[in-house]
């Protein structure tokens, strides 16, 4: 094993075995692939890259890569004058997964090192943005490292599964709507709520949040265009019924103080808020996985600095792969496009009204909307509203029938 100027390990002679049993012994290629996770990054030196590339490709066209094959792949490449010589050198076919392992454990410690140095780097400028995407690396490895359940553990785990007889799930405020949720819902997915301006999206959230903290789970809402007080102010008016506006403008009587400091010492607004305006979502991300909460609400996704929708795509991603490694579920509230509003009434949201929505609808498990019935002069919302799924992992899509309640900024399912 040798060193480069960094102090990343490489081992020369183990990347060209392994390349050499893969030519000569092709039957070895699905289990290091499937069972030892072996990659391109995995090789240090890039023609070893471009040639495993090249077999891999041959592989899952169906074609058993050989010398002639492989070299016909990297035709114009100097790699090519290269493969035969590995195949000249095969050891012997028994050990690929052996070296394999060692490949990958190696990149492993190539990505440590990394992150280390990117995380002295960032400490040394007193950088947060570079403290995070270096602590995202660190968290990525060790995800990785401990992400295979052997066949085994996964029967065991399905037995304890089956045993406890019941399913954990973030139960919704909404009876109907919660029952075409299967109940609620679950860790490691990611919810996008969506909804035209001053439709209540923000509303939605924090009742949901709310929801869930009253039933134990612990919940931390981040946001980037509200004040903490105004997201309090709601949550103590749907509480108490005092209304709102008189909230915010301290227009209250010895008697509401009295209910608002009764609710507030029942733990009102029942979940933990962090003003997040200004942070990369690279720090965001960062600040979820350090604690340990159940939900998380962000409010709202969009405000997040990107400049193009390949970078509101890695947003998404990021999000999604976070709720996983995090193990809570993440609600995140989304901006619609105006291209669909012609007039002052706006139209039912669908999913292509979501800026960026093919990106952001991949990565969600959940796509849900909220609408209001505006008058047809004004376009100002009414009481009347809806809550509907356009996508669903557990459970199946509909609508719902709510009524807005304006004087304590709350949505109440209708009988039914």
């Amino acid at each position: 094993m040798d060193y480069d100027n960094k102090g990343l390990a490489y081992d020369r002679d183990l990347e060209e075995s392994t390349l050499g049993i893969l030519l000569v012994a092709p039957i070895h290629i699905k289990r290091v692939l499937s069972e030892c996770k072996l990659r391109e990054t995995s090789f240090f030196f890039d023609q070893n890259r471009l040639i495993f590339n090249a077999i891999v490709k041959l592989f899952h066209e169906g074609t058993p890569p050989d010398e002639q094959l492989v070299c016909s792949e990297l035709d114009g490449s100097v790699a090519k004058h290269h493969v035969y010589d590995l195949a000249a050198r095969c050891p012997a076919p028994s050990s690929v997964v052996h070296f394999a392992n060692r490949l990958v454990e190696l990149e492993r410690w190539r990505d440590r090192r990394i992150a280390a140095l990117k995380a002295l780097e960032a400490t040394s400028d007193r950088d947060l943005e570079k403290f995070s995407r270096a602590r995202a690396l660190l968290d990525d490895d060790e995800i990785r490292a401990n992400s295979m359940s052997s066949p085994e553990q996964l029967g065991e785990n399905f037995k304890k599964y089956m045993d406890t007889g019941e399913t954990e799930a973030f139960a919704l405020p909404y009876a109907k709507f919660n029952e075409r949720m299967a109940g609620g819902l679950r860790r490691k997915q990611m919810t996008l709520i969506g909804g035209w301006s001053s439709h209540g999206k923000s509303v939605v959230m924090d009742q949901f949040l709310e929801h869930f903290s009253k039933q134990g789970f612990k919940c931390h809402l981040y946001i980037n265009e509200m004040g903490e007080e105004d997201r309090v102010a709601r949550s103590i008016a749907r509480q108490t019924g005092i209304p709102y506006q008189r909230l915010l403008q301290h227009k209250i009587s010895e008697s509401e103080r009295q209910s608002v400091e009764a609710v507030i010492a029942d733990g009102c607004p029942y979940f933990a808020v962090s003003e997040c305006a200004g942070w990369s979502i690279h720090e965001l991300a960062y600040d979820i996985k350090s604690r340990s909460f159940d939900v998380i609400g962000i409010d709202i996704l969009h405000l997040f600095d990107y400049e193009s929708e390949i970078e509101l795509a890695r947003i998404s991603r990021l999000l999604n792969r976070t709720a996983k490694q995090a193990n809570c579920h993440v609600i995140a509230t989304v901006h619609l496009n105006e291209y669909r509003v012609n007039d002052v009434v706006r139209p039912r949201p669908v999913t292509r009204d979501i800026r960026g929505s093919g990106m952001l609808k991949n990565d969600a498990d959940n796509v849900m909307f909220i609408y209001r019935e505006q008058d047809p002069e004004t376009g100002d919302p009414l009481p009347p509203s809806s809550i509907y799924t356009s996508k669903v992992r557990n459970g199946q899509m509909g609508a719902v029938n709510l009524m807005f309640q304006e004087k304590t900024f709350s949505f109440k399912e209708e009988e039914y």
